[in-house]
């Protein structure tokens, strides 16, 4: 990894912990005058249980993060939910794909 590379990801780490430092006693959020919030992550919704392979089993009920905080919130407020990151499909579909390093023509 290179200097921005490192650089780049500790910026997002420091970024990311913002909330750990419960500036202004942000949290807990108080159910009655939150209006409105915001998930972010593509591990928010749907729920994914557990891992694959061996790992795999089937609960009798499950949930997700998204889910679970709307249900915790109540009808008063809002909640919006978006992925964060381009789906594997996006990608796939977004890249410009060729059949050599250097000057390929495109499939």
């Amino acid at each position: 990894m290179d200097d921005r590379n490192q650089a780049t990801a500790l910026q997002a780490a420091r970024e990311g912990a913002v909330l750990l430092k419960n500036d202004h006693s942000l949290l807990p959020l108080n159910k009655k005058t939150v209006k409105s919030i915001l998930v972010v992550g593509p591990d928010a919704y749907p729920a994914v249980p557990v891992g694959g392979g061996s790992a795999g089993v089937v609960p009798f009920r499950s949930t997700n993060a998204l889910l679970g905080l709307a249900d915790e919130l109540g009808g008063g407020t809002t909640v919006l939910y978006d992925r964060g990151v381009p789906t594997m499909n996006e990608i796939v579909n977004g890249t410009a794909w060729s059949t050599a390093p250097e000057k390929g023509e495109r499939e």
